[in-house]
C-alpha cells in the first residue's frame, strides 16, 4: 500500500528522520511508537505530504508518489490523515465539517457521474448522517465545534475521513489532546474501523491499545527505526536496548 526508500527530513540543521525506509502492506495495521522527538509525527506528515521530505522517495500502490508531476489531489482522496487537535472547521457544523471534502472531491468528477451539485450534496449528507449515527452523535448534525466535547470533536474528525472511503487512514497522537475520560470512546472507535479492510498506520502512547489493534509495531528514536516486530514479540522479547529501557519506563 505504501513504501518509503531512505526518506530523510530536517528541521534547523536538526536531523529528524534519517533514512527511513519501511513498508506497508494493504490492510495492515502499524503501530509506530517512541518518545517524544523520535521523528513520528514527522514521518506521518511526510507521508501525507503535510511536510516535503529532503531526500528520499515515497510509493502508493506501486506509484512513486515523491517523483514530479504527480497528482497529490488523487493521493489525498484515498490516504488521509486524522490530527491530534482535531483539526476542524469551527465556523462549519459539523454536518458540513463531514461533507465538505467528498462534495469537493465529487464535484471535480461530476462529468463522470453526470449528477449535479444539489444529488451530490444530499448523497454526502445521508452518508454523513449514517457515519453520525454509527457514533452515536447524530444530533450533533448542526452544532458547530466549539458546541462539543474533546471526544466528540475526535470521533468526529475520524468518521470526517471515512467519509472519504479511503485506502490509507494515517492518525498521529489521535488522543494526547483528550481528557482521560474522554480517550475510551475514541479508542473505541479507532477498534472499530481497524476490523475493515482499511490500511491504518497510527502514531499513539496508548501501549495496551497498540498491542491490541496492531498487527506490527514500529519503535523509533532519533529519526531512525530501530525495532519492526510483531506486537507480542514487541513488548514480550525487544531485540533493541533503546527499546528496553523506553518499555521499562512507560509500561
Amino acid at each position: 500500500m505504501i513504501n518509503t526508500l531512505n526518506l530523510t527530513k530536517s528541521f534547523d540543521n536538526k536531523v529528524i528522520l534519517d533514512n527511513i525506509t519501511f513498508r506497508v502492506p494493504k490492510g495492515q495495521k502499524v503501530a509506530i511508537l517512541g518518545p517524544s522527538g523520535s521523528g513520528k509525527s514527522t514521518l506521518l506528515r511526510c507521508l501525507s505530504f503535510l511536510d516535503k521530505p529532503d531526500s528520499g522517495k515515497i510509493f502508493f500502490e506501486g506509484e512513486e508518489i515523491t517523483k514530479k508531476g504527480y497528482n497529490l489531489n488523487s493521493y489525498h482522496k484515498k490516504a488521509v490523515m486524522v490530527f491530534q487537535n482535531f483539526n476542524l472547521f469551527d465556523n462549519l457544523t459539523v454536518l458540513k465539517n463531514i461533507t465538505i471534502a467528498p462534495i469537493l472531491h465529487r464535484l471535480k468528477t461530476q462529468k463522470l457521474t453526470g449528477k449535479t451539485r444539489k444529488q451530490i450534496q444530499i448523497e454526502e449528507e445521508e452518508n454523513a448522517l449514517m457515519l453520525l449515527k454509527r457514533i452515536g452523535l447524530s444530533d450533533k448534525a448542526l452544532f458547530y465545534p466549539s458546541q462539543l466535547s474533546g471526544g466528540q470533536k475526535q470521533r468526529i474528525a475520524i468518521i470526517r475521513t471515512l467519509a472519504l472511503n479511503p485506502l490509507l487512514m494515517m492518525l498521529d497522537e489521535p488522543t494526547s489532546a483528550l481528557d482521560p475520560e474522554m480517550i475510551k470512546e475514541v479508542l473505541e472507535l479507532i477498534k472499530d474501523v481497524a476490523k475493515s479492510d482499511i490500511t491504518m498506520i497510527i502514531v499513539t502512547h496508548e501501549m495496551a491499545f497498540a498491542r491490541n489493534v496492531s498487527d506490527r509495531i514500529i519503535f523509533m528514536d532519533n529519526g531512525k527505526i530501530l525495532e519492526d516486530n510483531t506486537p507480542n514479540e514487541f513488548f514480550d522479547s525487544p531485540k533493541n536496548e533503546r527499546l528496553k529501557e523506553f518499555l521499562s519506563k512507560v509500561l
